[in-house]
């Protein structure tokens, strides 16, 4: 009689709820360093103060901050440094100040 033999999963063949949270693991552990206990007591007061009239300010920071995230990706990529290598290689140092 033929043994059965009992397939592990490796990593590459995980369920698709490993799969998500590899991918959002980073960002949504460094997301949630950022909220201590300061933090929700300034994020309360300013949304008791200033209600609904700051909610426009994501809409508008979402795709600048994404469009800069993917250069400096892309950036990274090609040269082989981050942004502030590619900056010292290229620009004077007064630059790398203002940028760094």
């Amino acid at each position: 009689m033929a043994s059965r033999k009992r397939k592990r999963t490796t990593t590459t063949e995980r369920s698709g709820f490993f799969r998500f949270l590899k991918r959002i693991g980073p960002g949504f552990i460094t997301g949630a360093a950022d909220d201590d206990p300061s933090g929700i007591a300034t994020y309360s007061q300013t949304g008791a103060t200033f209600g609904f009239q700051q909610l426009w300010t994501p809409f508008v920071t979402l795709p600048l901050m994404t469009a800069v995230q993917e250069t400096c990706g892309r950036i990274g990529m090609v040269t082989g440094n981050g942004i502030a290598g590619v900056i010292k290689k290229h620009y004077p140092k007064t630059t790398i100040a203002l940028f760094v």
